[in-house]
């Protein structure tokens, strides 16, 4: 995958595609383009992490996640804070 190195398709591709940057816009992306058309086996090495990467986000995988949050939420349910591993931020300092 060949794609902007916006954070969104970041936090998406990971380590399956070939970034190139927003900023600099056509002529990295030119460069980009110019060492994967020169490089078969690198093509063939991002292939397969891309479709590595793909499995994350098939339906039984997605669902599986949201299976296993949904029952640690309820498995952590009652009085006092959420364990660690629910929470994704650092508290606030209050007072």
């Amino acid at each position: 995958m060949l794609v902007n190195d916006h954070r969104p398709n970041a936090e998406t591709v990971g380590d399956a595609g070939i970034y190139f940057s927003g900023g600099l816009g056509v002529d990295d992306l030119t460069v980009q383009l110019e060492r994967l058309l020169n490089d078969p086996e690198l093509v063939g090495d991002y292939r397969r992490r891309a479709l590595e990467r793909a499995r994350e986000y098939s339906w039984d995988t997605v669902t599986d996640q949201y299976e296993r949050l949904l029952k640690a939420v309820y498995e952590a349910r009652g009085p006092g804070p959420l364990p660690p591993f629910l929470v994704d931020r650092e508290p606030v300092a209050v007072g």
